[in-house]
């Protein structure tokens, strides 16, 4: 079934917090602890291979990976991953109804939430001030906002006809298009769009 809008909860990846931890020397303990992982942001970019929204499940809730926690002996927690959503060219993004991104270039993407922030490990908290810190930050929660992506046709080139006058049937010659054929009108009940490749062009139809 083509779809053309759906509505989506997306959040951020937790920020990792920081650590507390310190290094024995010879003659004192230092601070040594690692400072968090920023969190997974939620990216939205263009594969030019899709031709709908069907791939995604609407009113799904959808996570970027959180960040890691640091660790003792100045080891960083890890970022974590962004969830990255594929999305056809011509897609717009939109929060309440306010268009905040229109994709209409191959490989185009938008960063819809930026990962949340990590926190620092006392070692990464020394200063003047304060140069044996005995505490560190926590990383941030997740943020979360609720997207609308609605999608409109793109293509290169449109068949337009009477019904039942072969326009399926065209397109399934010229291109790789998989369009239901039949001998009755209205066989076609959603667009059918297919790529027609050779080696100087290619082009949606």
């Amino acid at each position: 079934m083509f779809v053309d809008e759906i509505k989506l909860s997306v959040h951020s990846g937790a920020g990792g917090s920081g650590s507390v931890s310190f290094k024995k020397t010879s003659s004192k303990s230092s601070p040594s602890g690692g400072s968090g992982g920023y969190g997974g942001s939620v990216i939205i970019t263009v594969n030019e291979e899709l031709n709908d929204l069907s791939h995604i499940i609407s009113n799904s809730s959808l996570k970027a990976e959180n960040g890691t926690d640091g660790n003792k002996n100045f080891q960083n927690g890890k970022k974590g991953k962004d969830l990255i959503i594929e999305v056809p060219k011509g897609t717009k993004i939109k929060v309440d109804n306010e268009v905040y991104a229109d994709l209409h270039e191959n490989k185009s993407s938008f960063i819809v939430l930026e990962g949340s922030k990590a926190g620092r490990g006392n070692y990464d908290l020394i200063s003047k001030r304060v140069p044996n810190p005995q505490f560190c930050e926590h990383g941030e929660k997740r943020n979360k906002i609720e997207i609308t992506l609605t999608y409109s046709i793109y293509s290169d080139l449109v068949i337009v006809g009477l019904p039942n006058a072969g326009k399926s049937t065209l397109i399934t010659k010229l291109t790789n298009s998989k369009a239901q054929i039949a001998d009755y009108e209205f066989t076609t009940t959603s667009p059918n769009l297919g790529i027609l490749n050779n080696s100087d062009l290619k082009l949606k139809i």
